[in-house]
């Protein structure tokens, strides 16, 4: 039997806005043609955050809560308090002008809270708190 095989295998590759498509031909040689195979390649970097974060020194007590919640401070401007529940849907906005601040969490049903804090300097932290009964 006189017969010849072969198979040819190319690969090109172009980046843009971090996404990697990659073009594989490889011969059919049953039905002597090309087979042209895409795949997308999406490349993650390292998060940084767009603005600057609050210092350490930023207190969130009594954690569980059951009525009140103490932010609590050093040398912060004001700014805002944002609440999110665990599934990331925006509960309440605060606003935050003393270094320290009292939020009433009473009437929240139990669970896991995310507390956004934005200050008037463009500056973030974000803190975690369970609410009890």
């Amino acid at each position: 039997k006189n017969e010849w095989i072969y198979s040819y295998k190319y690969e090109y590759t172009y980046i843009y806005d971090k996404l990697a498509s990659v073009l594989f031909l490889q011969r059919d040689t049953d039905n002597q043609i090309w087979n042209k195979i895409y795949k997308n390649i999406f490349f993650w970097s390292e998060f940084k955050p767009e603005k600057p974060e609050l210092p350490d020194n930023l207190f969130l007590y009594p954690n569980p809560v059951k009525k009140i919640l103490i932010l609590a401070w050093k040398s912060l401007e004001s700014g805002t308090a944002d609440i999110f529940s665990s599934e990331g849907k925006f509960i309440r906005r605060y606003k935050i002008a003393d270094d320290k601040s009292e939020i009433d969490v009473s009437q929240y049903p139990e669970g896991f809270y995310i507390l956004k804090i934005n200050t008037s300097d463009n500056k973030t932290a974000t803190r975690k708190f369970i609410k009890i009964k």
